[in-house]
């Protein structure tokens, strides 16, 4: 059977050998979270890692075949036990000190943009069907030179903006050129254009929102994960509601900078612009020459850009983006 890899988030790959998806093999350990009340065995159990698991591989995605050995160890009682897989690929690679698990410590972070360079140690490390593992990594960061990030970012949301954007909660959809969010989605939601990473630009765009939300761009972002604000970087939205333009910033928890006063309409467009030159942060609203918003602020220097809806409502997290443009100043 033919190994090919498939692009993923953050230009990972997943790996498959004909129709078997490959994970990481990974050292459990078991403990017992919520027993069983009535004692017939059905406990809830908390598995965590006992071996190291956020590795980048060293591979060409495009000839995976190249750098992967295919093992085949025989048909074992159990397929789907982790400690007896029937196949194995045996690759290489090194681990990313900056890749951890995420804020609420469930998952990890959003693998790092590929190709990705290490100093770590070149090990052995063995990938397993993935229905053999209960901790499971299928995305894969790949070693080699990382590319430079472009100085210019155009979305016009085109079939294929799910290959630059990841959705971080919440329900999205892609229409008429604007990506928005839709009913039953949780209270905060964001998608974040992983590649990017801007410095001192102009971020700009059309925002819409309905009427019990606030939403618009976050900018200089790192670290993202599903949470309303999970995630270190500004925010700067609108709120037909309170009527203000809000700005702040998260660090896994909300910290309100400043707001000015300013109507809205629910689910109407307004351009939106953000011009970030070190701490001075200015914002604009409507297409005025004058900012609505002025503010000094060092926390973030530098980040991915990204939109955010925060709803107390979530039938009704409405909100719609589109034309965004971010340019780096030189």
């Amino acid at each position: 059977m033919t190994l090919h890899t498939i692009a993923g988030p953050s230009r990972a790959v997943a790996i498959n050998r004909g129709p078997v998806v490959y994970s990481l093999s990974i050292g459990e350990k078991w403990a017992t979270n919520t027993p069983d009340k009535l004692g017939l065995g059905f406990d809830t159990f908390q598995i965590t890692p006992t071996t190291p698991w956020n590795y980048a591989l060293q591979l060409d995605p495009a000839d995976p075949a190249a750098s992967l050995t295919f093992t085949n160890y025989g048909v074992p009682t159990n397929p789907f036990d982790p400690a007896e897989p029937s196949v194995a690929l045996l690759a290489q690679g090194r681990q990313l000190s900056d890749w951890t698990v995420g804020w609420i410590g469930t998952q990890a972070f959003e693998p790092p943009v590929s190709p990705v360079a290490s100093a770590s140690a070149l090990t052995d490390v063995k990938l397993v069907p993935f229905g053999s593992q209960r901790l499971r990594v299928i995305w894969f960061p790949y070693l080699g030179t990382p590319q430079p990030t472009a100085d210019y970012f155009n979305e016009k949301f085109d079939p294929a903006w799910s290959q630059r954007w990841t959705t971080f909660g919440g329900n999205w959809m892609v229409q008429n050129g604007a990506l928005t969010t839709v009913p039953a989605s949780p209270s905060g939601v964001k998608a974040v254009a992983m590649a990017t990473a801007f410095t001192n630009f102009s971020y700009e765009g059309d925002v819409s929102v309905g009427a019990v939300a606030d939403a618009g761009f976050i900018f200089r972002a790192n670290r993202p994960d599903i949470g309303a604000d999970a995630y270190c970087g500004y925010y700067v939205g609108i709120c037909p509601a309170a009527s203000q333009i809000r700005f702040g910033y998260a660090s896994n928890g909300w910290h309100q900078v400043a707001t000015a006063a300013m109507t809205f309409k629910t689910n109407t467009f307004y351009h939106l612009k953000i011009e970030a030159a070190g701490s001075r942060i200015r914002v604009f609203v409507k297409d005025t020459n004058s900012p609505a918003l002025d503010v000094t602020n060092s926390t973030f220097g530098s980040g991915m850009v990204g939109v955010r809806i925060y709803s107390i409502d979530g039938n009704q997290c409405l909100s719609g983006y589109s034309n965004l443009v971010v340019q780096e100043f030189r």
